[in-house]
Formats: structure tokens, C-alpha cells, sequence
């Protein structure tokens, strides 16, 4: 219990108030009740100490808190955000600087929250699920370019925690779409990969032997326009987005000051270096007469399935 200290008590014919119009702060009755601390003692007052004023002094060395005894979220603090609808980042869709304005957040992997304690424990988690398209192949693209090095789309993830990225946090994901060197096609030295020349090459190469294309595949009504293009193989682009789909689960400890705060995850899709890459799909008889050519260009993306990020608090 508070210690109470009240005012002299009138003595009979005393006004209760200095005044009849209207109550005094000071007036020994408001006093009594309650009392600001320029007025009174930190013990004025019936209702004071209960008003604002107590602290440990006023608890019983045997007390033992219980969990009604504390106002929600006072000791414990949690939030959470989330989102189930997939979203797709596309490379050509972010800027090709390559520093730090590279990077967009993920939507549904953010949190922004109002902490109203500094904590002794905040812990961060951020849950997502991901596929996506890595590229990688040497070739030589539409204007003649010969990339021997190899061309790649890397992706980069990475943990943020206000203005700063969370040490430790950058993923890159592993390749996984490939513009491979064409199975079964013959051994020619000029030859840098399936790229632009692939198809031109072959045709040269059989009409010079003085043979016939169309024999190696299939008769097409007598017309063998393309046909030659599948003797080498089809340079068919391995897929394996379905395969590579991975989920991740990230987390960060730390303490925070009161004030707002922002967790979130972002990703960069670097874009590949040259030009298109010559791409083409060839007919067959169980599949499609139809034949496909064209310069692509290459892009890698990133897409999300259901994700979430959270944090908990503690005083």
C-alpha cells in the first residue's frame, strides 16, 4: 500500500474551500484526494501514489508476479507479416547498376513495426519459399560475340535489419539453366558452343561432304529445309526450375532501441553480359513438323511462393 500523507484536518466553521466560486489545486480538500509533486510530497494525496507513482518501494518483498499482472506486450513483443499470392522478379525488370540500388525487396518478406522498449533479445526470422531460373552457357550471341568465358544471371539474396544488411546474410542461388554444348553433335573445332553458327555449320558441313541432310532425320514430303539442323542435336536448354525450387528459413538475433524498425529480404538478378543467343527447336515426327528459330535473350528471374517474416521481443 502507498504511504499516505494528508492535510490538517478543518476544524468545525473551516471551509473545505478557499473559495465557493470555483476549487483550488491547493484547497486542503483537493489536496487530500490528489496532489501534484510542486504541490505535495511524492505520498500526497489518497490517490496519488496510485496514479503514476509506484514503483518497487511499494511491493511487498514476497510478492511473486503473475502474468496479470503485466499489461500485454509490456515484457514480450511480436510481429509478424506474410503473403500466400506468388510473385516473379525479372532481371530486366532491375536496374543494371551493380552496387547497392541493385537489390528490391521481396514483397511479403518485410516487417515494419513501432518497438516502444529498448530489448534485451530481438530474434528475426524471415520463412520463404523460391524457383527460379539461373542461366549459364558459352556461346556466341547474335553479333558474333564469342563469350568463352561463360555467361551467367546471378541471383543474390540478402537479409536487412533497418538501413544495414544483416552481416552474413547474402545467398546466391546455384545455377540451373544451361545453354549446353549440343549432345551428339560432331567434333568441329571451329564450333563455340550451340550458338549462332551452330545450325549454318552443319548444313555447310553435309552439303560440302555431298551428302544428304534429310537422310540422318526424316522425309518431309520431299523437302529437307531444316532438316539437317537436328543431325548435330538440338541445342535443347536444360530446365531445372521445378528441381532447384528450394525453401529458405533465415534468422538474426539482436537488441533494439525503442523506436520503428523494418526487417526484409532483397534479391538482385544481375542481366548477362552481350547479346541474344540463337535458339531454335526442330520438328520430328513424334512431336511436330513445326520448326522454331529465333535470338532470345536471356534473363533470370526469381519467384515466390508462400513467405513471411517476424520478429519477437523481449524486455
Amino acid at each position: 500500500m502507498p504511504k499516505i500523507e494528508l492535510p490538517a484536518i478543518p476544524l468545525i466553521g473551516d471551509p473545505l474551500l478557499k473559495t465557493k466560486e470555483f476549487s483550488d489545486v491547493k484547497d486542503p480538500y483537493t489536496v487530500a484526494t490528489y496532489a501534484r509533486l510542486d504541490i505535495g510530497g511524492k505520498d500526497s494525496g489518497l490517490m496519488s501514489t496510485a496514479n503514476g507513482r509506484l514503483s518497487y518501494e511499494n511491493l511487498s518483498r514476497d510478492l511473486q508476479v503473475r502474468d496479470c499482472h503485466i499489461q500485454p506486450e509490456q515484457a514480450s513483443l511480436a510481429r509478424s507479416e506474410s503473403m500466400l499470392s506468388t510473385s516473379t522478379i525479372y532481371g530486366n525488370g532491375i536496374p543494371s547498376i551493380q552496387d547497392a540500388t541493385n537489390f528490391v525487396t521481396l514483397p511479403g518478406c518485410s516487417l515494419r513495426w513501432y518497438q516502444p522498449y529498448t530489448t534485451s533479445m530481438s530474434l528475426m526470422q524471415w520463412s520463404f519459399f523460391v524457383s527460379y531460373n539461373s542461366w549459364r552457357g558459352v556461346y556466341k550471341d547474335m553479333e558474333g560475340e564469342v563469350h568463352s568465358g561463360g555467361v551467367s544471371t546471378p541471383i543474390y539474396l540478402r537479409c536487412r535489419l533497418d538501413d544495414e544488411v544483416v552481416s552474413g546474410s547474402t545467398r546466391v542461388l546455384g545455377q540451373n539453366m544451361f545453354h549446353p554444348v549440343s549432345p551428339g553433335a560432331r567434333a568441329m573445332s571451329a564450333q563455340t558452343g550451340p550458338g549462332l553458327d551452330w545450325y549454318q555449320s552443319y548444313k555447310d558441313k553435309f552439303e560440302d561432304e555431298g551428302s544428304d541432310p534429310v537422310s540422318f532425320i526424316f522425309e518431309r514430303d520431299g523437302d529437307p529445309v531444316m532438316g539437317y539442323a537436328a543431325r548435330g542435336g538440338n541445342p535443347q536448354y536444360v530446365q531445372n526450375e521445378a528441381h532447384t525450387a528450394t525453401q529458405f528459413d533465415l534468422h538474426y538475433m539482436t537488441t533494439l532501441i525503442k523506436g520503428y524498425h523494418e526487417i526484409s529480404v532483397e534479391c538482385s538478378v544481375k542481366q548477362p553480359a552481350g547479346a541474344g543467343v540463337y535458339l531454335q527447336n526442330v520438328g520430328g515426327v513424334r512431336k511436330s513438323y513445326i520448326d522454331g528459330r529465333g535470338y532470345f535473350n536471356l534473363v533470370g528471374k526469381l519467384s515466390l511462393g508462400i513467405r513471411n517474416a517476424r520478429v519477437l521481443n523481449l524486455l
